[in-house]
């Protein structure tokens, strides 16, 4: 069916004719979605892209890339302590063992104590 076609497909005699859709351009590296968005949500989107100088939906778009980016830094964060602990604990576990070594509370209350210096 072509657009013309589809436009007199959809024309009702009480409504006039309908005007056809503005869509975005479609990009070979983008996909398009459709979301729901609280009203109270979407007036802050429309007052954040007013004084962005952009639309309600690119800043939601932009929202969404740095909340994402956010939760992958945090991710990579959280696998770097992992891997920096378990070094610690080996190293530890492999060390002479004695009267010197510390607990595993100690160990916890000594990088409590770094992290807040």
């Amino acid at each position: 069916m072509e657009r013309r076609d589809l436009v007199g497909f959809i024309t009702n005699d009480r409504l006039g004719t309908a005007a056809p859709r503005r869509r975005a351009p479609r990009h070979p590296q983008t996909r398009r979605a459709q979301v729901s968005v609280p009203e109270d949500f979407w007036q802050s989107l429309r007052a954040l892209a007013e004084q962005a100088g952009t639309t309600p939906n690119d800043a939601l778009v932009q929202l969404a890339q740095l909340s994402y980016r956010e939760h992958q830094r945090a991710a990579e964060l959280q696998r770097i302590a992992e891997e920096r602990w378990t070094a610690f604990r080996c190293g530890r576990a492999q060390a002479t063992a004695g009267s010197d070594a510390l607990t595993d509370e100690d160990l916890v209350a000594a990088s409590r104590a770094f992290s807040e210096s």
